[in-house]
């Protein structure tokens, strides 16, 4: 998860303090329950598992497939 993650957010402008804080974050939504998402990467394909991430208000990776 966290490597997966991290890349994600870094490719998105967060800087690391905040991407430590929302590996945080996910690990404690992974112990009481969480919304999360597989979108289709092609027709016939799944893709990443997707966590909503409450602080940043969007869904971020957590688990390849």
């Amino acid at each position: 998860m966290k490597s997966l993650a991290s890349d994600f957010l870094k490719e998105r402008g967060v800087s690391e303090e905040q991407t430590l804080q929302v590996l945080d974050e996910m690990l404690d939504l992974m112990k009481v329950g969480f919304v999360a998402v597989a979108p289709p990467m092609t027709p016939n394909q799944s893709g990443a598992l997707f966590m909503y991430v409450p602080s940043l208000g969007y869904f971020v990776p957590y688990l390849d497939d």
